[in-house]
């Protein structure tokens, strides 16, 4: 999941940063949402998004968190 946090506080600025749900993100070819992850399989050159609904101010400190989980095989 990914979230971003302003310095004075955990504000969540990403709607579900969580992946509950298969809503509100942009997937490109070959990425999927379900059980509360997203994933990409195979050869991956297309990108997982989101429009964002808040602006963030030039100058002010923001923190982006996430996990990734890589495996081949």
């Amino acid at each position: 999941s990914l979230m971003v946090f302003v310095s004075n506080g955990a504000q969540d600025y990403i709607s579900n940063g969580d992946f509950a749900s298969d809503t509100i993100w942009t997937k490109g070819t070959g990425w999927t949402i379900s059980a509360g992850v997203a994933t990409a399989t195979g050869a991956i050159s297309t990108a997982i998004s989101q429009t964002a609904t808040v602006n963030l101010v030039a100058g002010k400190a923001y923190r982006v968190t996430y996990t990734i989980t890589r495996s081949y095989g």
